[in-house]
């Protein structure tokens, strides 16, 4: 076959392996074709490669903004071609789940993986960041943390974008519009046109809202998955460098691309979300004081004495996931002697004293994971205890002072203490992920 010769797979026609370039096209032909003799390991490194124009660096995500995209159901990747109402509502993927409810889902029907969320590109970037990093700080003095943030840094201020904007919605509607509607009817009033046009702001608000909150988790899992994969690749492109790998079993290996990968991701998609937090506190302390008076500081006040909680589990949970992760690599390390000296063992009939070892190390694991589960609930259970309690409380000291309490006032702080439940519920996981992330960032540097 000629360098240049056509060819057909799959009902896809491009030119043959030598010919193809590195863009997106023809890396959709390279997967649909699924050459897996000349998988690519290790991206080109050359640094004029990653010197790009601002169009050409953030072209693909400024397509993404556009509301509606009609060319997306007809992509070969539906994900890079949705608009922003089908991306953040995850429409795209409406054709798959149709065909998943008729049993018609296979290989040939499912859309390959994004260019931009496989391991080239990002391998790529991610290994570029950590050589700059090495060469300005030093081997010791370098932080993987810091390079983790660089390599989502424009994601993660778009999601912090897009969480503000939430959180106004969200704030919007239980501290005006309800407060409003409340009013409204107390006041008898018989101005219909009025009221509909509250609810009618009320369920946009509402909407609006739902729709950004899905877009930060829309945005935050693909940045977290391309993270992981840029992480793991690059990670393991190192261990091919060694000439042996004596200082590391294969199980270790395992465990820290499969676990440590994974905190990783876990971070990417939970951690950016608290961020917007501290904004919709002060917005909800500062109209609850002016429709209830000073008394709704003790609400804030309880939020306030629930962060250094969180941050003790924090601890506690990174100090757990440290001895685990040891405990772990020790059991990894013995069933990968085992697996390798078996037959000695079979020989001499020791079968007995290495399963009475495995199993004390399972126990001291499982001990362990255990306590680290025992935090997690507790820490998972305060977000709506505290919610509650602040209500509570607010209300407990305002009749004590014997201040005015009405209905639409009571029923307004009650919506606002709400929305910052709402949001503060997803701070363990949040906290938990840092945590684990912190003790993961340590091994994979």
């Amino acid at each position: 076959m000629a360098e240049n010769e056509p060819v057909e797979k799959n009902g896809v026609i491009g030119l043959t392996y030598r010919n193809l370039t590195e863009d997106k096209e023809s890396w959709y032909l390279k997967t649909t074709r699924m050459i897996s003799s000349e998988l690519y390991l290790r991206p080109d490194l050359d640094h004029s490669d990653d010197e790009k124009t601002f169009s050409r660096k953030y072209s693909p995500s400024l397509k993404t903004m556009i509301p509606i995209r009609i060319c997306a159901y007809l992509s070969v990747s539906p994900v890079d071609d949705a608009g922003l109402v089908s991306f953040a509502t995850f429409s795209w993927i409406s054709f798959l789940m149709v065909k998943g409810c008729r049993h018609k889902i296979d290989m040939d029907t499912l859309p390959p993986l994004s260019y931009y969320d496989s391991s080239e590109p990002n391998a790529k970037r991610f290994r570029l960041l950590w050589e700059a990093e090495l060469a300005k700080f030093g081997p010791e003095k370098a932080s993987l943390g810091r390079v983790v943030l660089k390599f989502q840094r424009t994601r993660i201020l778009t999601d912090i974008l897009a969480n503000c904007i939430c959180v106004i919605f969200c704030a919007l509607g239980p501290t005006v519009l309800i407060h409003n509607i409340l009013q409204h009817s107390e006041s008898g009033s018989t101005d219909l046109l009025k009221g509909i046009g509250l609810c009618v702001a009320l369920f946009l608000a509402e909407l609006t809202k739902a729709i950004f909150w899905a877009l930060t988790w829309a945005i935050n899992y693909r940045t977290a998955m391309r993270l992981k994969v840029a992480v793991t690749t690059v990670a393991f492109e190192n261990l091919l460098a060694f000439r042996t790998l004596s200082h590391i079993s294969v199980g270790e290996v395992i465990n820290l691309l499969a676990n440590d990968g994974y905190r990783m991701f876990e971070a990417a998609l939970f951690c950016p979300l608290p961020i917007s937090v501290p904004v919709l506190m002060v917005a909800c302390t500062i109209y609850s004081c002016l429709i209830l008076g000073p008394t709704a500081l003790i609400g804030l006040l309880v939020y306030v004495l629930f962060t250094p909680l969180q941050m003790l589990m924090a601890k506690l949970t990174s100090i757990f996931r440290r001895a685990a992760i040891l405990v772990t690599d020790q059991r990894v390390r013995i069933m990968n002697e085992i697996l390798t000296c078996i037959k000695l063992i079979k020989m001499y009939a020791w079968e007995m004293s290495f399963a009475k070892a495995v199993r004390g190390i399972r126990k001291a694991e499982k001990k362990i994971l255990e306590k680290a589960g025992y935090v997690q609930s507790v820490n998972s259970a305060l977000a709506p205890i505290v919610s509650t309690l602040a209500i509570v409380m607010t209300f407990i000291f305002h009749t004590l002072l014997k201040r005015e309490l009405t209905a639409s006032v009571a029923f307004s702080v009650i919506a606002m203490l709400n929305v910052m439940k709402f949001l503060i519920a997803i701070l363990p996981f949040s906290v938990k992920a840092a945590a684990e992330a912190k003790v993961s960032l340590k091994r994979l540097k």
